[in-house]
Parts: C-alpha cells; structure tokens; sequence
C-alpha cells in the first residue's frame, strides 16, 4: 500500500475516534465535524491508492463529489452515494465553521448518523484495500 494513503487512513482513524468521543462525551458539533473529516480522508486515500488523486481536483470537503469520484473506479461506492445524510455531513466541515444558523440546529441525532456513516465508510475502504497490503482502520 502507498505511504501516503496510510497516512490519510491513519489520519481518518484518529478522526473517527475523536467523533466516537465527543459523541460519548455529548459534543454534537464536534462529533459531526469529525465525522466529516474521517469521510473525507478515507475517501481521499481510496483515490490516493488508485493513482486518480489529484489535488487540483479533490481540494474539497464536498462528499458527495468524492465518492462520485470512488465510484468511477468501484461501483460498490453507489452504496455511499445513496445515503441522504451525506451532503448534509459535508457542510460540518465549513459551513458549520461561519453559519451560526446551521450550528445551532446540529443535533445529538445528526451525531449519531455522521459518526454511524463514517464507520460505513471507513468499513467499505477498508475492504476495498484489504487485498492491497491490509490495513486494520476500524476496532475489531
């Protein structure tokens, strides 16, 4: 496996596991920001270790743009794209740093959703690079 989608799925591990966190911890906000950013960085190192990750072009924090960008190379991301919470996890990463409006309404629900579908995510990567070199992101 490439070095630099370890880092990116060691990165999107401690992401995780901070949402697990603050979730446990009652931090909503910080539970959904964290959530997006392990979607976002497990999402990113499928791309890396598929030699299509281009800077230019994946300086997002858009999910739903990223895994459209997955399923070009699997079909088996069509999964991912199909949950409806997706785009809205994708503004805890910036609108939720400038819309007080949008912070306001984050629930423990949407907590619980992001860090569930970051877990999905994360799980269906894993999978997808098994076969590459093995990489024990999630707790067994």
């Amino acid at each position: 496996m490439r070095e630099e989608t370890l880092e990116f799925l060691e990165i999107a591990k401690e992401n995780l596991s901070e949402a697990r966190r603050a979730l446990e911890s009652g931090l909503v906000r910080s539970a959904c920001f964290w959530s997006q950013q392990a979607i976002e960085l497990f999402l990113k190192a499928f791309l890396i270790e598929n030699n299509v990750f281009d800077i230019r072009r994946h300086r997002t924090h858009n999910l739903v743009y990223l895994a459209r960008e997955c399923c070009k190379l699997d079909e088996d991301f069509q999964e991912i794209l199909k949950i409806e919470k997706l785009e809205d996890i994708s503004g805890f990463a910036i609108i939720a740093r400038y819309d007080v409006s949008f912070i306001a309404r984050m629930s423990e629900d949407d907590a619980k959703q992001s860090v569930k579908i970051a877990e999905k995510v994360g799980d269906l990567v894993l999978r997808k690079l098994e076969s590459r070199g093995g990489f024990n992101i999630l707790p067994q």
